[in-house]
């Protein structure tokens, strides 16, 4: 699923999906926003490994991109203390893979930028 926003954070539970959030304009104020997948174990936990493969990354319409100002951060776990997996910015659409069962994605676009947003699926 694509939202036009987003706002705190959600949580996919699926096997398989998508997400992301469209395209924005942040006005005057920040866009803070969390993704968290979380594979439930069938059987054996190292099922549960997934690859996140980035289909759009579009966080600003500054040219040059500046990737202090919009970025997604990539944990290979459930919170901010994981290790983390990368920071995407200026068109990054690469993979990702987990060494668990979680992946958490953290978003931050600064005040007054436009994007058109990204899309990622597992």
């Amino acid at each position: 699923k694509t939202d036009a926003v987003c706002s705190g954070e959600k949580v996919y539970t699926s096997s398989t999906g998508s997400l992301g959030i469209g395209s924005f304009s942040t006005g005057a104020r920040e866009l803070n926003c969390s993704f968290l997948i979380i594979q439930h174990p069938t059987v054996d936990p190292a099922d549960t490994q997934f690859t996140l493969t980035f289909e759009k990354m579009h966080l600003q319409t500054t040219t040059p991109c500046q990737d202090d100002t919009a970025w997604l951060q990539i944990y290979d776990g459930s919170t901010t203390f994981a290790p983390m997996l990368g920071v995407f910015s200026c068109g990054d659409t690469r993979s990702v893979g987990s060494s668990g069962n979680a992946v958490l994605l953290v978003l931050h676009v600064a005040a007054g930028h436009t994007g058109e947003g990204f899309k990622a699926s597992w």
